[in-house]
């Protein structure tokens, strides 16, 4: 099993270097992550590699406010940052320590990116918010229909009676119901009456002034950038809306800040409480990979400024002739800017993958 994530650091005006981390939101039971500081990671599912994993977890836990190049739009998608990491990015192998000795130890990567400077904190924090209230008032569809216990489910939006027709919508009738029901094949709405107990009737009643509320919603912002987020999900069949509902994945993380690597040092230090264990004792590691990559990349940005090469001239692989950073026990590896197709991916402990 493996994780993987994305640490990006920058350079502020004064020169100094930052890193970028998100704070987990608080989750009661949890006391290994709750309310406590890392990267952007996860666990890397079934069918992904190592980036894809990196960049999906990246995007979802950053809100998709952090473009890893200036030319790419926001909010960003995983394909497009996957592809940023395989290019651009120095990756950190960690091997953490696992729970049942009998279990092989699980490997962590961590890809270090270089990102343009801004405040990515401000506009997550205004995002989120946003997304927040979307999520509340589909929610409070969801937990109305929950309750709805008398209700069969045919009554609900999005219902399939059948391949062809799909309930998009109902009002609550003296005695019962009227459902909206689109019909594929005849490419137009029909009306259905339901006829309802006192009980499910009440409740039908209540269902579908939730529904409407939602509807509304959507209604009144459907210029707005938040629905096109890829957070938020809106349901149709043709034109009508059926379901909406958020990805929770996006909103794991509360807060995002600018940390400065010595301070980030020293809090790690002084205050590991408010850390998440691994990334905490992670960090002398991972601050090596963020100083190794600031080197090449004000390296390369000199070379950019001088003269072409003649031609002909031996430019060398600049990846194979980076000291390779990490401990004397090999336990971690900073591998390098990622090479072009074919090459191997990883060091060390990743070599066989």
């Amino acid at each position: 099993m493996a994780t993987a994530g994305v640490l990006c650091f920058s350079e502020r005006p004064d020169g100094r270097t930052v890193v970028l981390l998100g704070r987990e939101k608080e989750t009661v039971g949890w006391k290994q992550g709750s309310n406590k500081w890392s990267s952007f990671s996860g666990r890397v599912e079934a069918g992904e590699e190592v980036a894809e994993g990196a960049a999906r977890e990246f995007v979802e836990e950053s809100l998709a406010v952090v473009p890893l190049l200036p030319s790419m739009a926001v909010p960003t998608g995983a394909a497009e940052v996957s592809s940023a990491l395989r290019k651009k990015s120095r990756r950190v192998e960690l091997v953490m320590q696992a729970r049942d000795p009998s279990f092989p130890s699980p490997i962590h990567v961590s890809f270090v990116y270089r990102v343009p400077y801004a405040d990515y904190p401000a506009r997550f924090r205004a995002l989120r918010t946003l997304i927040m209230e979307c999520d509340n008032r589909f929610r409070a569809y969801y937990r109305t229909k929950k309750a709805a216990e008398s209700l069969p489910r045919l009554l609900f939006p999005g219902y399939k009676l059948s391949p062809a027709l799909t309930v998009v919508g109902g009002e609550q009738r003296a005695g019962g119901v009227d459902l909206s029901i689109w019909d594929d094949a005849a490419g137009d709405l029909v009306t259905q009456r339901v006829w309802l107990p006192a009980q499910a009737a009440r409740e039908a009643r209540e269902v579908y002034e939730a529904w409407r509320e939602v509807l509304s919603y959507i209604e009144r912002n459907k210029n707005h950038h938040v629905l096109l987020h890829p957070a938020v999900t809106v349901q149709r069949v043709n034109r009508h809306v059926v379901g909406a509902y958020v990805n929770k994945c996006y909103l794991e993380k509360s807060e995002m800040r600018w940390w400065g690597t010595e301070e980030l040092e020293r809090a790690v230090r002084q205050r590991p409480h408010e850390f998440r264990r691994f990334f905490g004792e992670a960090v002398p590691k991972l601050l090596a990979g963020v100083h190794c990559a600031a080197a090449a990349a004000t390296s390369t940005e000199k070379e950019t400024d001088e003269e072409d090469p003649a031609p002909g001239s031996s430019q060398g692989d600049e990846t194979s002739s980076e000291a390779p950073c990490g401990d004397e026990e090999g336990s971690w590896h900073c591998c390098g800017r990622a090479g072009p197709p074919g090459r191997p991916r990883y060091r060390g402990t990743l070599s066989s993958q």
